[in-house]
């Protein structure tokens, strides 16, 4: 499931039209991230870093095609009296984004833009106040992100939220069912970036 998910990612690379114009840059930054879903009462937010690469590929002046790869600390904290701890749920997220650019001068200019997320756990254990870690098993993170981007020259802001679609836990563990919980990842992410290539003042 996850190699096609990752072929899936480099196939959105080779579909665009070898003439689009490239901008390539690296980015990192802050994450809140917090649970919903109905088995989500006791928790709140967890702070986390998030960091990588990403590729831009314009297709014309206003529309591009922007690719990632980006390690995010994920989860929660569980509050419950007698639970407390921390969800730590780490994630390598490959969002997959149409962007809309909004010129803003020669040399500067901005974006929205919106498309899946696809996020592969690569940590997934939960620790107590007292140090103890378990682990838990964890489902491919499906989502969808929306933001928006500021640059000016080749350095750029960037806001975004990306929801969770899927549950977060596996309802399967060491192969026997479990019940499934209604808990879905929900992270809001602010990340400073710099590109290089392309054209930098559009």
């Amino acid at each position: 499931m996850r190699t096609t998910l990752l072929l899936a990612a480099a196939l959105a690379f080779a579909a665009v039209p070898a003439s689009a114009q490239a901008t390539f840059g690296l980015k990192g930054g802050l994450n809140t991230a917090f649970f919903s879903g109905g088995d989500a009462d006791g928790t709140g937010a967890r702070l986390g870093g998030v960091g990588g690469a990403f590729v831009r590929y314009d297709a014309t002046p206003s529309l591009g095609l922007q690719v990632e790869a980006l390690y995010s600390q994920e989860g929660a904290q569980e509050e419950a009296v007698g639970d407390e701890g921390t969800y730590r749920f780490d994630y390598i997220d490959i969002p997959i984004l149409v962007r809309y650019a909004i010129p803003v001068s020669q040399f500067a200019d901005a974006g929205v833009y919106a498309g899946p997320s696809i996020g592969i756990p690569i940590r997934e254990e939960f620790e107590f106040e007292d140090g103890e870690v378990v682990d838990e098993a964890l489902n491919t993170d499906l989502g969808i992100t929306v933001g928006a981007d500021y640059w000016s020259g080749p350095i750029g802001v960037d806001l975004r939220y990306t929801a969770g679609l899927t549950d977060a836990f596996s309802d399967e563990i060491d192969g026997e069912l479990v019940e499934p919980l209604d808990i879905r990842n929900q992270t809001f992410t602010v990340t400073l970036g710099f590109r290089f290539g392309g054209a930098l003042g559009r």
